[in-house]
């Protein structure tokens, strides 16, 4: 079984969940994940979402990201199958569609991953799901474009975001879709699932990319 190594950024990081060393615990800040139900460690990465969860009680302002000119980026590393139409991987929106998530979900280009702000989605083009250990960045530009990184590469347009601001009042979850506990979860195994409040440069997903993989 092939797990990143893990190398961070430190600039900007306020939330890092070591979860490829059985850890819930977040390095950059308090906000630790709860664990519900059956979710648990297997070689290394969360998995078992399909009985259970992982979730921070009460998404902190720090997370939040509320001005529309407030910056963030989210990265990730999966492994992920193709028994589920989509696998949440980070997820704060509520009914409403209000906030923003990271996905990876069928499409007709197969499983790809998605990043939205509100109701403003960006994707990749590349097919990500059955891939094996894949590193997922989305860079949210709030006064420029929203850009998706598969593998230390931008993957698919750069989306307008709009500067829209965010009303987050569901609790952020790893693995599950926030609003709907029951509905949307992923399948495969998570290892790494990082939150930064500033939006990271080419260079900087490109090292994050080598440094972890190999």
């Amino acid at each position: 079984m092939t797990i990143p190594r893990q190398r961070r950024i430190s600039n900007g990081l306020v939330a890092d969940w070591l979860i490829r060393r059985e850890r819930i615990e977040n390095a950059a800040g308090p906000d630790n994940l709860s664990l519900v139900g059956g979710v648990g460690f297997v070689d290394g990465g969360l998995t078992n979402f399909n009985i259970g969860y992982a979730y921070v009680p009460s998404t902190p302002s720090s997370l939040k990201f509320a001005s529309g000119s407030a910056d963030f980026t989210l990265e990730a590393w999966v492994d992920l199958n193709t028994t589920s139409t989509n696998h949440p991987i980070l997820d704060v929106r509520d009914a409403n569609d209000d906030g923003y998530r990271l996905w990876v979900l069928s499409s007709s280009l197969g499983y790809i991953a998605r990043a939205s702000l509100n109701a403003r989605d960006f994707d990749s083009s590349s097919v990500v799901a059955g891939q094996g250990l894949t590193h997922l960045v989305a860079v949210f530009d709030r006064d420029g474009n929203g850009q998706m990184y598969v593998n230390g590469s931008a993957d698919g347009s750069p989306t307008a975001l709009g500067s829209e601001a965010m009303s987050i009042t569901s609790d952020l979850h790893i693995g599950k879709e926030a609003w709907r506990i029951s509905s949307n979860v992923a399948s495969g195994s998570v290892y790494i699932a990082r939150i930064y409040n500033r939006t990271l440069n080419p260079v900087e997903i490109q090292m994050l990319y080598k440094a972890g993989r190999f």
